[in-house]
């Protein structure tokens, strides 16, 4: 809430409310801040892609998680990356580099790391989300390589994400090609 009101970018919240975990936040506090304007709730989605395509970075504060799938999908898709140095969020995150690790339970520091993707040039942003991209191929080809023969889909499955990365890999440029774009804009 603090990010937004200062910030002025438009934040937008998309996920499901209501659900019965003691750290989410609840129904009435988002409707609160989407009364004040501080975010904009875009409900429940089976398929973020074209949300996360639109976005300028991932935000995803927590205070414990396995490894977000939403965090995978964000870098996957060349997205830097907001989100809390706990377990899970910082094995997608290299601070700095494929995005930003933020303090838990610490609203200022979440502020100030959003603050300072919202201060990056596009051409910075997209530098970092490209880093965050390679990061999660590299990691993909060191899958593909100790899953062969058996297959790549069994074991994303255990991760709970089936072909999804997979297909996000395969719908984007190849990485060599937004490297090469992006540094004739610098």
């Amino acid at each position: 809430e603090v990010a937004y009101r200062r910030l002025g970018p438009v934040a937008q919240l998309l996920g499901q409310l209501g659900v019965a975990n003691r750290t989410a936040i609840s129904r009435s506090e988002v409707e609160g801040w989407v009364r004040e304007g501080s975010i904009e709730y875009r409900g429940e989605t089976d398929d973020v892609r074209p949300w996360i395509a639109q976005a300028d970075c991932a935000v995803l504060p927590s205070y414990r998680e396995g490894t977000p799938r939403t965090l995978l999908e964000a870098a996957a898709m060349g997205r830097p990356i907001v989100t809390t140095d706990v377990p899970g969020c910082r094995q997608v995150v290299d601070d700095g580099v494929t995005g930003l690790l933020c303090r838990v339970g610490d609203a200022t520091d979440l502020a100030v790391k959003i603050r300072s993707i919202a201060g990056m040039t596009s051409v910075q942003r997209q530098a970092m989300g490209l880093a965050g991209r390679a990061k999660m191929i590299g990691a993909l080809r060191r899958l593909q390589a100790a899953h062969e023969p058996q297959g790549l889909p069994d074991q994303f499955a255990a991760f709970g994400i089936a072909g999804g990365v997979r297909e996000l890999f395969s719908s984007h440029p190849p990485l060599e090609v937004r490297i090469a774009a992006l540094e004739q804009q610098r």
